[in-house]
Order: C-alpha cells, then structure tokens, then sequence
C-alpha cells in the first residue's frame, strides 16, 4: 500500500482517542448480542467454546493490529472506507462503505431487534408464531433505526 504524499484538509478533527475507541469496540460487543450467543455456541460447541473463544480472539487481535497499522499509513479520515480507497480506488471504497453501512447499520440492528423479539417470546409464547412476530420485529427494527442521534458538539 503506498503512503499518500498530498495529505488534504478535509475539514475533520482526528480526535477519537483510547476512551472513545474502546467504548465504541464494547458497545459492538454488546449490540452483537453478548446475552445470547454464548449460551447458543456453548449449546453446540460443548466444552471446546472456550478453546473457540480464544481462537476467534486471537484471530480479532490480528485484524485489530492490521487496522493499526493501516492506520497508521493513511493520514485521512474515515477509517476502512478511507483505508480501502487509498490501496484499491474509489469504486472499491464505494462498495465497502455500502457493505460496511449495510452490515453495521441495517444487519446489526436487525440482528438486535430479532433477538429482542425472541427474548421476549419466552414470556409471551404468541411470539413465538410468525404472525404475531413479523409486526413486532417490523415494528422494534423502525423504532431502532428511528432513534434520537446524539447532537454535534
């Protein structure tokens, strides 16, 4: 990856520090359902989950220490999109930031509201038929993506 020489002022403060970065990594591991999938690979994987675990931590340690690195080259804002259109162009950085949005947007709050609704099934078993579920997932999701944004400071 070449080290981009004409460094632009785009206006962004790089100001997200240690704090900010790792809540931002603890809300991700929350959101991703940190309630619910131990219990559910625990279920299939038996006493090998934590040998899993350490795997698949080790492995998110890599990723983390190349997104160091990269981030170390690319003096612009903007994070993976700003990493991947700098090694492989702007329509590569258009698909990743339509995936990127679709996956930690629309995916992961899709994923939050499916395991809501299926919490709350077991207390009230009529969500447990799909036509009683799909209204309130419908419903939950539109909540979610409707919610407040915190104001610009």
């Amino acid at each position: 990856m070449a080290v981009s020489s004409d460094v632009q002022d785009e206006g962004l403060v790089r100001v997200i520090g240690t704090g900010a970065l790792g809540l931002s990594v603890v809300n991700m591991v929350v959101g991703a359902g940190i309630f619910v999938y131990p219990g559910l690979i625990a279920a299939e994987l038996g006493s090998a989950a934590i040998l899993a675990y350490l795997v698949c931590s080790m492995t998110v340690a890599l990723v983390f220490l190349c997104f160091a690195e990269v981030g170390s080259r690319v003096s612009r804002s903007g994070g993976a999109y700003a990493y991947i259109e700098e090694a492989f162009g702007p329509f590569a950085g258009f698909i990743a930031s339509i995936l990127f949005w679709f996956g930690y947007s629309a995916m992961a709050d899709a994923a939050i509201t499916v395991v809501m609704v299926e919490s709350l099934s077991t207390v009230f078993p009529v969500l447990d038929e799909p036509v009683p579920r799909a209204p309130l997932n419908a419903g939950a999701y539109r909540c979610r993506r409707n919610r407040p944004r915190q104001p610009d400071r």
